[in-house]
């Protein structure tokens, strides 16, 4: 058994966490996507495969009162979180684990983390701008407000990943990945 090991992508809303992740795993199939838990309801966009393990708000807290969820936050009214007993089933299956992550919660989980599989914080910044120009695009504007109200405390957790990262990313992505032309990457991370 190896360690598998664990990108949690983060950044402001409208960054293109999903877009990258999508991405990754359309060009190498071997690469997961983590489950998270949420309260909220099914929604028409979400990932055929599943990209969330469906609760009720109640489930939700009593799996939050008996120490089940690894990390959580709220949004709007749904809870949203990884489940320690997710992270258990993957730690030693050697996969390459892909998921979207809050900036405080990829902190939170490298921290408790660490010693069972190798994480990596992954930082994506844009600028309003652009976060506006992606919402119009998805015909979604009137999420603008509720997208960039976190937009200055997420990005002052920036400084917090990893200097080195953009190169890692560049040697990791090459040596495992199909991606065929990997300074991909030189555009859409700030580090």
């Amino acid at each position: 058994m190896s360690k598998s090991s664990l990108f949690f992508i983060s950044g402001s809303g409208g960054a293109g966490k999903n877009t990258l992740i999508n991405a990754l795993i359309t060009q190498n199939p071997e690469y997961k996507f983590l489950l998270s838990h949420t309260s909220r309801p099914k929604r028409v966009d979400d990932r055929k495969e599943g990209q969330y393990i469906h609760v009720t708000k109640e489930e939700f807290e009593e799996k939050i009162k008996n120490k089940e969820m690894l990390e959580y936050d709220i949004f709007g009214e749904n809870y949203y979180g990884v489940s320690k007993e997710t992270i258990k089933e993957h730690a030693t299956t050697g996969d390459v684990l892909l998921k979207d992550l809050t900036v405080k919660g990829v902190i939170n989980a490298k921290n408790l983390l660490q010693d069972k599989m190798s994480v990596i914080g992954i930082f994506l910044t844009v600028s309003k701008k652009t976060i506006k120009e992606r919402l119009k695009q998805r015909k979604t504007l009137h999420l603008l407000k509720e997208k960039l109200k976190p937009y200055k405390e997420e990005q002052s957790y920036m400084p917090l990943y990893s200097p080195h990262i953009w190169f890692l990313l560049i040697f990791y992505f090459t040596l495992h990945s199909k991606i065929k032309n990997p300074f991909f990457f030189s555009n859409t991370f700030t580090v």
